[in-house]
């Protein structure tokens, strides 16, 4: 085909007349132009013709198509992602598994398949194995894409932790549902999709591995040899065999497990110890001046540990909508009771944890709470009260503020260290 000339991409969601659908035009400079439709998880029908003017054809097409409702999208061009390696898989095996027992290798691969799985399971979007991205009918998304859905899901959970469901909510969720789409099947229910914290949370779980996707394939494409290539993964994985750290890890499981959480049913199955080195190091510089170290359990759903093996645990930006559903404030959550941290992988409270291959897993992480301050009220009562000024961290205690479970944080992504990632079955 000869040049593009003109290339536009559009969506349309709407609840109230159960549209889900993409339109998409190009217009080639030997005067072809080429449409694309059909809802957004469907195959699409085509249709080609040629006209004398096809940049100004394919305008007018679009105007109309505004007119019907429909919005641009941001994306990745196909063609400007094409020289971004698909092998995420590959490079981790060989990264992570170097000189490693079989057992490491089965972790990253499951590691790898169940980022993919949970974006997958959860939306409508496509896996690009050109590009080792994400795409819709629309091209692959962007990172421009995951900031605007961001910034609606935030929009959106202000009007949930409201209980206004008005047409403004409405028109937000249809907006969030443009730029990352979902199956509907032939009604759209948004309060099926966006009308708990809870589908906060799983949504701004699947922007994360989005955004790791784009990451982690973007800065495979810029490694020019191994040594550069090492940077995407700088962590040590090694399989536990040592009986007295087994020992240990089994029994800080069950000793501090409570039995009214499903995942309490759950067996420790292997131990891995970690090393994520610019997590380790950054740690070491402050341990001695911070102080008051514990090993705390902290849950996290499998589609998420790819993207902590690649660059550690990260704080969200302060104006997430993942931040309204934390009771004390923006932050790194960890807990002393065990299945309170499994339950996020174990999918009792964001439904999104479970793996391809009913694995779950919780890290041990070293934690430094230094001064800490107790909680006395939450993040809902007063947005701008955590953290505490002059304190390192803070401590929620199980019987104040409604809480079942103990729960401390920490608000310096320095103060962890993970320690040890624990398989349970």
């Amino acid at each position: 085909m000869t040049e593009i000339v003109y290339q536009k991409k559009l969506i349309k969601v709407s609840s109230s007349d159960n549209n889900n659908k993409f339109w998409n035009i190009t217009a080639y400079k030997n005067g072809v132009i080429e449409r694309e439709w059909g809802r957004v998880s469907k195959t699409p029908r085509t249709k080609k013709e040629t006209v004398s003017s096809p940049e100004h054809y394919a305008t007018n097409l679009l105007n109309k198509k505004l007119k019907d409702g429909y919005r641009e999208v941001e994306t990745i061009d196909s063609a400007s992602s094409s020289h971004l390696n698909d092998n995420l898989k590959e490079t981790a095996l060989t990264q992570l598994t170097k000189d490693k027992t079989k057992e490491v290798q089965e972790l990253i691969e499951n590691l790898v398949d169940s980022n993919i799985h949970n974006i997958l399971k959860n939306t409508s979007l496509q896996y690009d194995k050109n590009s080792g991205l994400f795409s819709t009918p629309l091209g692959i998304i962007g990172n421009e894409s995951i900031r605007k859905a961001r910034k609606k899901l935030d929009e959106i959970t202000v009007k949930i932790t409201k209980k206004t469901f008005d047409k403004e909510w409405t028109q937000l969720c249809e907006d969030y549902l443009m730029i990352v789409p979902h199956e509907v099947g032939s009604r759209i229910k948004l309060e099926s999709i966006l009308g708990t914290l809870d589908h906060i949370q799983k949504e701004t779980n699947i922007l994360k591995s989005l955004e790791a996707s784009i990451e982690m394939a973007k800065k495979q494409s810029t490694q020019k040899n191994q040594s550069e290539q090492e940077k995407l993964f700088d962590v040590d994985i090694d399989l536990v065999t040592d009986e007295k750290i087994i020992n240990y890890v089994k029994n800080k499981f069950t000793r501090n497990l409570s039995k009214n959480h499903p995942s309490s049913r759950l067996k420790v199955n292997r131990v891995f110890e970690l090393n994520i080195k610019n997590m380790t190091e950054k740690f070491s510089e402050i341990e001695e001046s911070v102080g008051n170290k514990r090993k705390l359990w902290h849950g996290t759903r499998v589609g998420n540990l790819l993207s902590i093996l690649h660059k550690g645990m990260i704080i969200p930006p302060s104006q997430s909508g993942i931040v309204t559903g934390r009771m004390f404030g923006n932050g790194l959550y960890f807990s002393d009771i065990s299945t309170k941290a499994l339950n996020y992988s174990y999918g009792t409270w964001n439904r999104t944890g479970l793996s391809t291959s009913n694995c779950y897993y919780a890290l041990i992480c070293n934690v430094l709470l230094g001064k800490e301050f107790q909680a006395d009220r939450t993040h809902f009562q007063d947005q701008n009260y955590y953290p505490r000024k002059g304190y390192d961290s803070t401590i929620a205690k199980s019987g104040t503020l409604n809480l079942v479970n103990n729960e401390m944080i920490v608000y310096k992504t320095e103060q962890v260290a993970p320690k040890y990632l624990v398989e349970f079955v």
